[in-house]
């Protein structure tokens, strides 16, 4: 005689056969599909309400800012450091740059009729930036792929990226998103394709930063220019 505890087998309404345990549950054996379904439509999803942690207030200079951001940073945002860095005109030079390689591609006559690219508008500097703040935000929020970003799926209902620009464009700028011209690039140069704007952020970190002796920037540059890029 089996124990009460034991699985039992039971039929469903539907007649098929479910294996299920001493709690009327199904076990990991037999057929749990209908079970799981129901246990998912259960569930109450919600987005959390809380909001991020409270920035770290500025209390004094950064070791290795120019002196004269010293005032000027003493009340910033993080968008205030990043814009140092990553200024309008590199913006801008990506944004020139897509444009450019979007025509040369749709001139090129080799993009079937039908294709979602000739639905290509130029892209504004406006509109970059928000792009570029999804590719970064998307690498802080890791999802299987881009499209889980855009789906209602209870699952995976993050709404953040439908309300910044619908799923067709984002995939269009990410398709001709461009730091270069092509036509002008140098076969010399390994790295030509970012060779402007590495350029420009080059530049600005001059101007702003200065890595003391002991800083890991300065170590991680001076194994950079030791280093051959293949």
């Amino acid at each position: 005689m089996p124990s009460t505890s034991s699985a039992t087998i039971s039929k469903s309404s539907t007649s098929a056969t479910t294996l299920t345990t001493g709690n009327n549950e199904p076990s990991l054996s037999g057929t749990t599909s209908e079970w799981l379904k129901q246990k998912l439509d259960s569930i109450e999803w919600h987005m959390p309400t809380q909001e991020g942690p409270t920035p770290m207030k500025y209390t004094g200079p950064i070791s290795g800012f120019k002196e004269i951001y010293s005032g000027i940073l003493a009340n910033a945002s993080p968008i205030d450091y990043f814009d140092l860095f990553m200024t309008n005109e590199i913006i801008q030079h990506i944004v020139d740059q897509t444009n450019l390689y979007a025509t040369q591609q749709l001139l090129s006559n080799d993009i079937p009729s039908g294709s979602r690219q000739h639905a290509w508008v130029p892209v504004t500097l406006d509109e970059m930036k928000k792009f570029l703040a999804l590719i970064g935000w998307m690498g802080l929020v890791k999802l299987p792929s881009i499209k889980d970003y855009w789906r209602v799926h209870k699952l995976y209902n993050i709404p953040l990226a439908r309300t910044v620009m619908p799923r067709n464009r984002f995939e269009l700028l990410l398709k001709f998103i461009h730091f270069s011209d092509n036509t002008l690039a140098d076969p010399s140069d390994r790295l030509y394709k970012l060779r402007d704007i590495l350029d420009k952020f080059i530049n600005n970190y001059k101007k702003t930063y200065t890595p003391g002796e002991k800083n890991m920037c300065r170590r991680i540059a001076d194994t950079l220019a030791r280093t051959t890029f293949v």
